[in-house]
């Protein structure tokens, strides 16, 4: 008789245990993916201006600033147009288009990462601007003036850069496209690399791009959440396959870069404990095409462009120019 209460209250427990685990991963959903949850404010709340810690920080940051003002007037003083696509499950998606001021076929699409905008992507839309480009700045699902109800990690975001590169394509039937991403971007144009597009586009630029959304959701829990892996991360892959179409080790940029054959520099900040350095190089490995990596010293997330300005645009410079005429 004793034994038999044991095993009830045994599986009554561990129904327990997995009815909450359940709620627990699809709170985590939640606060990961959708704009306006309780972590994203959290985010918002613990991101006031920092104090520089050296001089080498302190050019840094004024390196942004100055970069970041320079964008903002340069998106102001050049017309723009507004473009709009829809993506394949229906959200109407925008981004913004600055012509060249010269005749050419040249074309930069720079994406923006986690819970960017258009305002994060004007600095790469500057610089490829000033090298003759024509450039589009699209705003990823739930981004600025896309629609959007959860956040696409990059994977449901490929998608959606597919159908910009073919919008770019039947507006100029000669267009060379170079794809540069930052953050969650950059695994946006190394997951699409891997998902044989036109051959417009001629090679990828990735800033900061991680591995998948298993290692990147993993890291962001152990580093910063202090919360455990299993078997939280488990269920969320679980529940976010039937909720939103993919598991979390599905959408892998490592695991597209074996099927690339697209010319890619890597770029990446050696002091970046977001999306760990060490990210880069194992896309750089898995990838086998002309590839080119480039770690920046001191840059933290998404610092490189600011750590040095002319070494950062000379890198890409020379790397795209040998791939588009």
């Amino acid at each position: 008789m004793k034994m038999k209460v044991l095993i009830a209250a045994l599986c009554s427990l561990l129904v327990l245990v997995f009815i909450s685990s359940l709620v627990i991963a699809e709170i985590q959903i939640q606060m990961f993916l959708k704009p306006g949850s309780f972590w994203w404010n959290k985010i918002n709340w613990d991101s006031a201006p920092r104090e520089p810690k050296d001089e080498f920080e302190k050019q840094l940051m004024e390196n942004e600033s100055r970069i970041r003002n320079e964008a903002l007037t340069w998106g102001d003083e050049n017309k723009s147009d507004d473009w709009f696509i829809q993506s394949k499950d229906g959200l109407t998606l925008h981004g913004e288009v600055y012509a060249s001021k010269t005749e050419s076929h040249l074309w930069a699409v720079c994406v923006h990462g986690y819970r960017g905008t258009i305002a994060n992507t004007k600095c790469y839309g500057m610089n490829y601007s000033r090298m003759g480009y024509n450039v589009l700045l699209p705003e990823n699902r739930t981004g600025g003036q896309s629609e959007g109800t959860y956040i696409g990690m990059g994977w449901l975001d490929k998608n959606d850069l597919m159908l910009w590169v073919k919008k770019i394509i039947s507006v100029d039937e000669k267009a060379e496209i170079v794809l540069h991403g930052e953050s969650m971007g950059a695994a946006t144009v190394l997951m699409l690399s891997g998902d044989n597009p036109p051959e417009a586009v001629k090679c990828i630029v990735a800033d900061c791009g991680y591995t998948s959304v298993w290692d990147e959701f993993s890291h962001v829990m152990k580093s910063s959440m202090h919360m455990p892996v299993f078997p939280l991360l488990y269920f969320s892959s679980f529940i976010s396959k039937f909720q939103l179409g993919y598991g979390f080790r599905e959408a892998s940029a490592k695991k597209q870069m074996a099927k690339s054959k697209l010319p890619t520099l890597f770029l990446h900040g050696e002091d970046d404990d977001f999306v760990p350095t060490f990210m880069s190089g194992l896309n750089f490995t898995a990838l086998n095409a002309p590839k080119k990596l480039k770690l920046f010293p001191h840059a933290r997330h998404c610092e490189s462009e600011f750590y040095d300005p002319d070494l950062y645009w000379k890198t890409v410079s020379t790397f795209v120019e040998k791939y588009v005429d």
